[in-house]
């Protein structure tokens, strides 16, 4: 039995041994979480609506979550796209429930130049089929990609409150720039909480 409104969980990565990690990948788990395994904690817990978030240890690999998005419908997800990902195959993914895509790079490195043709065309594209861009982001990294996407128009999920681990913290210009873009609208920061067993 669901709880009144409807509970939505915003953020959940479902794998299995079977998934092949990306050669990049930061680390490598032993063990599944499959597609059964999320919708039995979504049912136990009363919650209604699940979002399936894009895992970069597996890189553009969306096989899996395309699955899962057409074996339950109360699914949604964040998938991870080559930016050259044509409109077409952004909406053909939007009518199979992908409502996000999730960019992520190392720590330290610099994010790639949104200005560039590419990365424009790509978020316009975005923008025009109403998918959102999930940044897993440094606070660096946010400081320098959320001005950017904001002129385009696409709505954005921050991951992790911005990952706020960074030496100025709340002083420092990703989460000032973070601020600034909620305040623009179109932007929205999330937590990560785990259900209780």
């Amino acid at each position: 039995m669901f709880i009144e409104p409807p509970i939505v969980d915003a953020h959940a990565h479902i794998m299995t041994r079977r998934m092949p990690f990306h050669p990049e990948a930061w680390t490598r788990p032993d063990y599944e979480y499959s597609a059964e395994d999320y919708i039995a904690d979504l049912d136990k817990h009363g919650v209604a609506f699940g979002v399936i978030a894009a895992a970069s240890l597996y890189g553009d690999y969306n096989d899996y979550t395309l699955w899962a998005l057409s074996a339950y419908k109360r699914l949604r997800a964040t998938v991870v796209l080559d930016p050259s990902a044509s409109a077409r195959e952004l909406q053909a993914l939007r009518d199979q429930g992908v409502v996000g895509v999730r960019m992520q790079w190392k720590l330290g490195a610099p994010p790639p130049d949104f200005g560039d043709f590419l990365h424009k065309s790509f978020i316009n594209r975005l923008a025009d089929c109403g998918v959102h861009v999930q940044l897993n982001a440094s606070a660096d990294q946010l400081a320098h990609v959320l001005p950017v996407l904001q002129e385009h128009g696409v709505a954005v999920v921050v991951d992790h409150f911005g990952l706020l681990r960074a030496p100025d913290g709340m002083e420092g210009e990703g989460y000032k720039a973070t601020c600034r873009a909620i305040e623009k609208g179109r932007t929205w920061v999330k937590n990560i909480r785990r259900l209780p067993a």
